[in-house]
Order: structure tokens, then sequence, then C-alpha cells
């Protein structure tokens, strides 16, 4: 009976120290995965659902109500279900090479358009496809 009590206790505390070394392991892998995603808003940025969802702001958009964040995902829903935002998404990186400005910018000359504070309200568009 003694036998089998210390077998018990130096159970324990095998699985003591086992958990001990691991959990912080764990819990710095659980939030190591923040999502780095776009978060597109419906008429202007408001950054305090960003705040409350402890969100790391990246970039703020010039020409369209978004933003680049990383926040945990478990609250990718909540934002989602924000009356203000309109879409969050992936933000997935990429790189250019020897291309400074997108020749469609030139090309249309949108920085013209942009200056005029034209926006498209109320412009609709549709496109048929008769493939």
């Amino acid at each position: 009976m003694k036998q089998s009590g210390y077998q018990a206790v130096i159970l324990c505390i095998c699985l003591t120290l086992l958990f001990s070394l691991f959990l912080p392991r764990a819990l710095e892998a659980s939030a190591a995965k923040d999502k780095r995603v776009i978060v597109v808003f419906d008429k202007h940025i408001d950054k305090k659902p960003l705040r409350e969802v402890k969100g790391e702001l990246h970039v703020e958009f010039q020409h369209i109500p978004a933003v680049s964040v990383t926040i945990p995902p478990q609250t990718i829903r909540g934002l989602e279900r924000n009356p203000n935002i309109m879409l969050v998404e992936k933000d997935q990186l990429v790189t250019v090479k020897n291309q400074v400005i997108d020749w469609g910018i030139t090309k249309t000359v949108a920085a013209n358009a942009w200056q005029s504070g034209l926006t498209g309200k109320g412009v609709r568009i549709a496109v048929i496809d008769t493939r």
C-alpha cells in the first residue's frame, strides 16, 4: 500500500512538471496564431471595434475605408457581425518587383479623379458576359 502511495505521488509530481514545461509553450503558440486581415468599413474607418479586440493596426488605406490589422482569430466573427464593417478577409502579403506605380493608375489618370472629389456614389454599373 505504501509503495503504491509513493508511486502516485511521484506520478503527480512528474505530471505537474510535464504540464509546467509544455503549457506555457502551448499558450505562446496559440497567441502566435493571430491573423492578419483587411477590415473594410461601410463609410469611414472606426478604430473602436479594432481596439476592443486588441487589434494591432498595420496600414490605414488612403482611398478606401479599410485597414490592415492583426487580430485574434476568435474575434473575426464578431467583427463580421458589426453593421459598420462590410468585409473581413485574410491580408495576403504580396511583393512586387520592378513596378513602383500600377500602370493602370497612370493610364486612366486616376490621380485627377481622386482630386476631383468624385466618389462614384450612386452610380450603377452592369456587366453582361455572353460566354
